[in-house]
């Protein structure tokens, strides 16, 4: 059994962030393949790709995509590549949002006379929801156009 070393946040994402560079032209790689790579738990795994998406993209001015088919994680050299992730995403959203809306008008209907807030909140979450399906919209048309 390998000893397990304490790494600070930064370093997991510092590292992950290497290991993703260092196979750019190969595809990226999978979790555990990052984990056997840079020596990580899978909680220092966690904490440092939840720092690279939260701030090394900016940083570095490079997406980070995933791949859910292919389960890889990767630096995309093009739009194309990264498009992927964001209609994965983007659709997955869409799902979530649509099923808070349906709680909320079933709330607003059911005890919209109690709590006031309820008509506010329905409407914002259709708002949000009417967003997020043009932004998924947006993505898998300018995918189908560069395909």
């Amino acid at each position: 059994m390998s000893e397990r070393v304490y790494r600070e946040r930064e370093e997991s994402a510092q590292l992950i962030w290497e290991a993703l560079v260092a196979t750019q032209s190969d595809g990226g790689l999978t979790r555990p393949e990052i984990m056997a790579a840079c020596g990580l738990t899978p909680a220092q795994f966690h904490y440092g790709l939840g720092l690279v998406r939260d701030h090394f993209q900016r940083r570095y001015g490079q997406p980070l995509a995933y791949a859910p088919k292919t389960k890889r994680y990767s630096l995309p050299e093009v739009w194309e590549q990264d498009r992927t992730w964001v209609d994965f995403r983007a659709r997955s959203l869409l799902t979530q949002t649509a099923r808070v809306e349906k709680n909320l008008g079933a709330a607003f209907e059911r005890f919209g006379d109690d709590v006031p807030q309820l008509r506010l909140l329905h409407r914002s979450m259709t708002r949000i929801r009417e967003d997020v399906a043009e932004i998924a919209a947006l993505s898998h048309a300018n995918g189908a156009r560069q395909s």
